[in-house]
């Protein structure tokens, strides 16, 4: 199995138009004929304004087959990639080999401690002090974290 991570970088303003586009004519193309669809995100933080997708396929043979058929389809061709490609700014894939499958990735822990996410390893340095807060990221409001910040000049 292998999987591939292909990143779409669009123009600032576009990633509405994109999403629209992809979700009306190009999901329902593809479906899961051209490949197994893992997952699709937008980026919130890092890079802006990219459309991230994960695709799955037996081998690289079968993804070389599926992509030949894909661009064969007329409505992916002719309906769908002109449109997108004026409001891309950047394509990247990677192929990536799973070294566990996904179907068996571990979950990561729930804990309602209130101990804090920060390693015990991590520790301020000089001119640094810590300030408790509840964490954004947290699932349970009785989590915190350590969040540094400068001290202020005396």
């Amino acid at each position: 199995m292998i999987y591939e991570l292909r990143t779409y970088t669009l123009i600032p303003g576009k990633q509405g138009e994109y999403l629209k586009l992809n979700s009306e004519i190009g999901r329902p193309t593809r479906g899961q004929k051209y490949g197994a669809l893992e997952g699709s995100w937008t980026t919130e933080f890092g890079t802006l304004n990219q459309f991230v997708t994960l695709w799955s396929y037996a081998d690289l043979i079968e993804r070389e087959r599926l992509r030949t058929e894909l661009q064969k389809n007329e409505v992916w061709s002719r309906d769908y990639v002109p449109r997108i490609l004026p409001i891309l700014l950047a394509q990247e894939n990677k192929i990536l080999s799973a070294q566990l499958p996904l179907s068996q990735r571990p979950t990561a822990p729930t804990s309602t401690s209130s101990a804090p996410i920060a390693p015990r390893s991590a520790r301020p340095t000089s001119g640094l002090t810590t300030s408790k807060r509840s964490c954004p990221c947290a699932r349970s409001t009785r989590r915190t974290s350590a969040f540094f910040r400068l001290r202020s000049p005396s």
